[in-house]
């Protein structure tokens, strides 16, 4: 709910203040928990153009519609979507396969790689966390390893070069098929 602050009262802004996608451009978004019970996880200005946007492995929960303006032509791939109030609600769409086959996203090779579940978390929204010397035993948005988000994710090195580095937000070994923010190791 961090992003409650700010203009959007998004998880995540995207903007720039510029029609020219020139100066905003090859921007990757991977393996976050957003998680925003007020408002969207998503909000694009209607002012900033951009292209080659990329979202991978993320885990998005908003409180109704997850997405506020206009996605472009984003990729999304191996994301997890939920609305809190609805399940799935985005671009004034509550079906989440349609969603896919309208706007042609969370799909590698034919096959739906996104997700639409609920994942288990440990103390989700319940976050009173304020020191970051603490960050390693931060735990509250961990998923019970039964969740099919621990292994839906896409492998970002084999198929995009991405280096997601060796340790996840609590400093555990990356799992490559994760999505979210941290493993539950």
């Amino acid at each position: 709910d961090d992003g409650l602050v700010s203009d959007s009262r998004a998880g995540i802004y995207v903007w720039n203040s510029s029609k020219d996608s020139n100066q905003f451009y090859n921007c990757d978004v991977y393996n976050n928990t957003i998680y925003n019970s007020q408002q969207a996880v998503l909000s694009f200005s209607e002012t900033s153009e951009r292209k080659n946007f990329r979202y991978f492995n993320n885990i998005f929960i908003g409180a109704d519609s997850l997405i506020r303006g206009d996605k472009g032509n984003d990729t999304f791939l191996a994301n997890d979507w939920w609305s809190i109030e609805r399940k799935f609600n985005a671009d004034s769409m509550n079906d989440f396969n349609a969603w896919i086959s309208k706007y042609n996203i969370e799909q590698l090779n034919d096959k739906i790689v996104g997700l639409n579940v609920l994942p288990p978390f440990k103390n989700a929204g319940d976050t009173t966390f304020t020191d970051v010397s603490k960050i390693m035993n931060f735990d509250s948005y961990k998923i019970i390893s039964s969740s099919p988000v621990t292994q839906s994710g896409i492998d970002l090195q084999n198929l995009f070069k991405i280096d997601i580095g060796k340790e996840d937000f609590n400093g555990k070994a990356i799992n490559k098929n994760y999505s979210g923010a941290c493993t539950n190791k």
